[in-house]
Formats: structure tokens, C-alpha cells, sequence
């Protein structure tokens, strides 16, 4: 009888003294952090710091999706990203290169809403000849030939409400001024451009990292004051549809020594 007593206490100290600590769960921590640090690539938000992504984006230089961007992006922190971009478009000699600032203005406490800035400062070349081609019913006969040789500016302010489980779906409205510097045209050579708004949507996925991200967005832009820009001299389209894949990495709450810490 003493032998079975002292061989149960000393399995209730072995229990006790030697036994390993639970593991908190990896669903939770990752909701808790999800929603605490959501990142967006498009507008609707930043990276964290020390992360890095790569995306390819469409931009409305001339048409809806048009011109072809591919870029990477660098969180210096949570309140700066920098990003450098270069395309080329479908339609003739259309190239783009550009290096875009990203700034964190205002988010509240939950996370819920967002207020930023993108900084673009680029270089544009085109010179498109639609003359011997079927575009004329398309582009329009003021439009067949079109140059352009500058640097433009753009600073589009964008205000973002982001919800979901994971705070992994984004609704963003964007206005922002543009103004085009035009080596090639002496007449014209600066041209002041305003969008009164663009709205997009951004999701993030897949559930188990939410390093992937896709966004859609539409709008219009028009030059100040409206009839400054003479026919032929900028694009027959101002109407503006883009979306955008974006890949980031470098998330250290996800990396293998950081899930080691967690029981699932």
C-alpha cells in the first residue's frame, strides 16, 4: 500500500514539476496580429517594418490597362515605404519609369480606418502613331499621333476602410493633383491635371500568411481648369482602371521560429 502511495505522488510530481507548458494557438495570435498590423499594397495602407514586396501593376497612361508596371516595394517602417516601378505599355513606344514615396498620416486604434499619401515622382515617353493602323474610329482623328517626354508628379491622398476576420479586405477612395512637364511640346510644356476621386478595393490572401494581395480600382481625371489642354496634346481616355498582384515577404510572425511558439 505505501509502495502504490509514494509511486502516485510521484507521478502527480513528475506531472506538476516536468511537464511541458501548453502552447498558446497559432489561430489566435495570428487573428490578434492580422488585426492589429494589416498591411495593403495598392492604397489602402503600408507595410510593416523591414518587409519587402515585388508587384505588377496596370496604369491608365493612355487606355484602361494599358501600361504594364513592374516594381518593388521597401518598409523603412511602419509610417514610410518606398517603392521604384518601370513599364512599357501594349500600344507603341509607351515607357514609364517611376520611384514613389508611401506615408502613413493617420490610423485609428483598431485599425479600421486609414489615411495616406503616395508620392510619385516619374519619367514618361511616348510616341505613338495610330496614322497607318484601324485606331482612328478608336482613338479618334486628333489622337493618331501622340508625344510626350517629361516628368510628372503625382500625390494622391487616399482614405481606407479596412474589415474582414483578419482586417484582409480594404475599400479606398483617392484624390490626388497631377502635374505633367512636357519636353517635347514648347507650347504647352506644363499641363495641371486633377482626379476627383478613384475607388478601389484590395484583398489579402491566402489565410494561412496573407502574403499575396490583389486590387481593383476605376475613377477619372481631367486637366485644370478643364478645357486647358488642347485636343491631341494629352490622351483621348481620362477615364482610369487599374488592378495590381502584389508578393511580400520577410514577415517575421511567420517565419518558422516564430511558429515554433504556437500549438497549431
Amino acid at each position: 500500500m505505501q509502495k502504490t502511495t509514494f509511486f502516485l505522488l510521484f507521478l502527480i510530481l513528475k506531472i506538476f514539476l516536468f511537464s511541458e507548458e501548453e502552447k498558446p494557438s497559432f489561430k489566435e495570435a495570428q487573428k490578434e496580429y492580422e488585426r492589429n498590423h494589416p498591411v495593403f499594397m495598392q492604397k489602402g495602407g503600408m507595410m510593416r517594418s523591414t518587409e519587402h514586396a515585388f508587384y505588377f501593376r496596370t496604369n491608365d497612361e493612355w487606355t484602361g490597362f494599358s501600361t504594364l508596371l513592374a516594381g518593388y516595394r521597401f518598409a523603412a517602417n511602419d509610417y514610410f515605404n518606398i517603392a521604384v516601378e518601370g513599364g512599357a505599355s501594349v500600344i507603341p513606344h509607351v515607357y514609364i519609369a517611376a520611384v514613389i514615396l508611401h506615408f502613413k498620416f493617420f490610423e485609428t486604434p483598431d485599425k479600421f480606418f486609414f489615411l495616406g499619401m503616395r508620392q510619385h515622382l516619374g519619367y514618361k515617353y511616348q510616341d505613338s502613331d495610330f496614322s497607318g493602323s484601324g485606331w482612328k474610329a478608336v482613338v479618334g482623328k486628333n489622337y493618331l499621333t501622340l508625344k510626350r517626354n517629361g516628368f510628372y508628379l503625382i500625390s494622391d491622398i487616399t482614405a481606407s476602410l479596412r474589415f474582414g476576420h483578419y482586417r484582409n479586405f480594404a475599400i479606398y477612395y483617392t484624390i490626388y493633383p497631377r502635374i505633367d512637364f512636357d519636353f517635347f511640346n514648347q507650347d504647352y510644356p506644363i499641363f495641371f491635371l486633377f482626379s476627383p476621386g478613384m475607388l478601389g478595393f484590395e484583398v489579402r490572401f491566402p489565410k494561412k500568411d496573407f502574403a499575396w494581395s490583389f486590387a481593383v480600382e476605376g475613377g477619372y481625371t481631367m486637366p485644370i481648369p478643364f478645357n486647358a489642354i488642347p485636343a491631341g496634346k494629352w490622351v483621348n481616355f481620362p477615364s482610369l482602371a487599374n488592378i495590381s498582384f502584389n508578393y511580400r515577404f520577410g514577415d517575421k510572425f511567420y517565419s518558422k521560429a516564430n511558429r515554433a511558439k504556437y500549438s497549431d
